[in-house]
């Protein structure tokens, strides 16, 4: 699970260590795993009773103009790799400011001790998120507290944050935003966000048309822009009619959060 890679997910780490010590006791009671071997539907066809496709997410880099592949990257191949940055990298910007944006974001600074800077097109940071987690993530970022509550811990380097923005092109040492002139201050962490389903009279809509062109100085990026649905190896045993029950969980069905990931799996475990 990718979020374990990062120190301030020590609790989602110590997760992974316990569900990989259960793995491996299940394995030395007979159960076979294969790491690192990736399937396809003949190899699976007719051979069991039960399917459960767990493939995850497909990731590409937006199409900017101007972009560097080789200065950029997407979120999970950057956590699986180690939150590797290159040597020079000094400046690192994160484009998307969703939870797992800015987590990324609070980890380079914090760990890697980079000035970063999170691009979000969105009005909000962590839009959608529960108040309490995304309060305290915001004053993390604001290098007004830390994940121990130790002063020593907090960041000397705030997160520079701007909302309702969007990267138009980039050169080998720049990224260039266009940034609604109306946007609000992202750090704002004792204002609770409404969801999108309740009208809120008081909400003046931003003019998408009123921006300005704003330069981020940038060595490395990191692309926290989602993805979609991995799901193709589903279809296909659907359509092969590969074994009586066939499952898709986690991102392969919906990207979502790991708690739903888990919780479904374990519904369906419970019940095949």
């Amino acid at each position: 699970m990718t979020g374990s890679k990062m120190m301030i997910k020590h609790d989602l780490a110590l997760y992974m260590e316990n569900l990989q010590y259960q793995m491996d006791q299940l394995v030395e009671q007979g159960l076979t795993i294969h790491y690192g071997k990736e399937v396809s539907p003949h190899e699976l066809l007719g051979r069991f009773d039960v399917i459960i496709c767990a493939t995850g997410l497909k990731t590409t880099l937006p199409a900017i103009p101007g972009l560097d592949p080789n200065r950029a990257m997407d979120i999970r191949a950057f956590l699986y790799g180690g939150m590797v940055i290159p040597e020079h990298a000094r400046r690192v910007t994160v484009v998307g400011g969703g939870i797992a944006g800015c987590e990324v974001a609070c980890a380079l600074a914090r760990e890697k001790g980079v000035e970063v800077t999170i691009i979000e097109r969105l009005p909000e940071l962590m839009k959608g998120v529960v108040h309490a987690n995304r309060s305290m993530l915001l004053w993390m970022l604001m290098g007004k507290g830390s994940p121990s509550g130790k002063a020593e811990d907090v960041l000397t380097q705030p997160v520079k944050a701007y909302t309702a923005s969007e990267v138009f092109k980039a050169d080998p040492q720049n990224l260039y935003i266009k940034a609604n002139r109306k946007r609000s201050d992202p750090y704002t962490p004792w204002t609770t966000l409404i969801p999108d389903n309740i009208h809120n009279p008081f909400h003046k809509r931003l003019d998408p048309d009123d921006t300005e062109e704003i330069v981020i100085p940038t060595d490395f990026i990191v692309f926290a822009t989602g993805g979609t649905s991995n799901n193709e190896l589903y279809y296909q045993l659907l359509k092969e009619q590969a074994a009586p029950e066939i499952y898709c969980v986690g991102d392969a069905n919906k990207p979502g959060r790991a708690w739903e990931a888990i919780n479904a799996a374990n519904e369906i475990g419970r019940f095949i």
